[in-house]
């Protein structure tokens, strides 16, 4: 048990980080909160291609070449956001809805599996590197953290584009437009990760010059991806405020108290114990925001055969609310809360 024992505290890092990087996930679309399964299934997928990759290719290929790096590496994202989506649309048929709603998800399921194959890339680093004599060359704790959480980051930020491409065009234009989107995203995701690269790692780095070349270079795709963010939060704060006008009948007479009064209403349930009626506030939330993102998808819709399936999924989550509205009510009713 060597390996395990000489790792312990360099893997209990890098698990930490991969919690808190999941929590910040969560927390970046303010509208809807993806369920945890679904982006610990997006980690899995982004960590099982990085164990892929150093399968099939030689460390110094991914070292020392940066196009030929990125081209492998953010088609390996890809195709864990593929297989992940795979997963999420036998999960949403099964259910009755997708939990992939608009571009937003895909940035942030996108980011996901982009973490995932930084994550399990410092793992198989962590394991590969010299044990027992030659440990004394192997990092320290600070240098784990640091390396896990930029990897991450940069990772992160790379993925998220390729989630953006891909359901940017999947939702609203069918199957053959959403892979010239997957193809754009993935080529977005190889030159941000090509100029990262060169720039962050071009040249021996030292001093606040290597500092400020290596925020230099993450800066551009933060900078792109949170613009992106927020032309979605604002696409879908409009689809909220729109399409739900016409459906009081369905959602009820609450929903305008919007985000912090359904904050409020979770956080009264959670203090009094009602763990269930805590649940039950934040499921409504998200069945009302995913009804109000499939009926702009059924409106917006340029292939048939994708307004057809953003119709059958409205009437779905109709219900869907109609039945947790009830539940809730029930509730209530049955614990003196009004």
């Amino acid at each position: 048990m060597p390996i395990l024992s000489e790792n312990l505290e360099p893997f209990l890092i890098v698990a930490a980080i991969a919690v808190v990087d999941l929590a910040v996930l969560r927390l970046v679309d303010l509208n809807e909160r993806e369920p945890l399964w679904s982006l610990g299934l997006m980690l899995w997928a982004g960590a099982t291609a990085a164990a892929i990759v150093h399968l099939l290719v030689r460390s110094p290929v991914l070292v020392l070449d940066p196009v030929r790096a990125a081209v492998i590496e953010e088609s390996a994202t890809l195709l864990a956001f593929g297989a992940g989506s795979a997963v999420l649309f036998a999960v949403g048929t099964w259910k009755g809805w997708s939990e992939v709603s608009d571009a937003m998800d895909g940035l942030v399921y996108g980011a996901a599996a982009g973490l995932g194959f930084a994550i399990g890339d410092t793992l198989i680093e962590l394991v590969n590197r010299p044990t027992g004599a030659l440990a004394s060359i192997r990092p320290g704790p600070l240098a784990v953290l640091w390396t896990t959480a930029l990897g991450g980051l940069a990772h992160g930020l790379f993925g998220a584009l390729i989630g953006i491409g891909c359901v940017g065009f999947a939702l609203s234009r069918g199957f053959p437009r959403s892979v010239i989107g997957a193809l754009l995203g993935w080529a977005l995701a190889v030159a941000a990760q090509i100029g990262y690269d060169v720039l962050a790692h071009g040249a021996a780095l030292s001093g606040s010059p290597a500092a400020v070349r290596l925020w230099t270079a993450l800066a551009m795709p933060v900078v792109f991806v949170a613009l992106l963010a927020l032309r979605s939060l604002k696409g879908e704060r409009r689809a909220i405020r729109e399409e739900l006008e016409a459906e009081s009948a369905v959602v009820g007479p609450d929903w305008p108290g919007g985000y912090l009064a359904r904050r409020r209403a979770a956080l009264a349930a959670l203090l009094r114990g009602d763990l269930r009626g805590h649940a039950l506030v934040k499921d409504l939330h998200n069945r009302r925001v995913q009804l109000a993102l499939a009926l702009r998808r059924e409106r917006h819709a340029r292939d048939p055969r994708a307004r057809a399936r953003a119709r059958v999924e409205v009437e779905r989550l109709r219900s869907a609310v109609h039945r947790l509205r009830d539940e809730l009510l029930r509730l209530e009713i049955a614990t003196g809360v009004s």
